[in-house]
């Protein structure tokens, strides 16, 4: 995780950490995201 052989840079991985925190108090749950789209499971 990180180094030479991460796949993305530090600040584009933090984008869905920011963005989910900053989530509305009506805003989605119990789901998966990665840069800002949900992913199935």
């Amino acid at each position: 995780m990180g180094g030479p052989g991460a796949t993305m840079d530090l600040a584009d991985g933090a984008k869905t950490s920011a963005a989910l925190a900053l989530l509305p108090a009506d805003g989605p749950t119990g789901g998966y995201f990665h840069m800002s789209q949900p992913l199935p499971w």
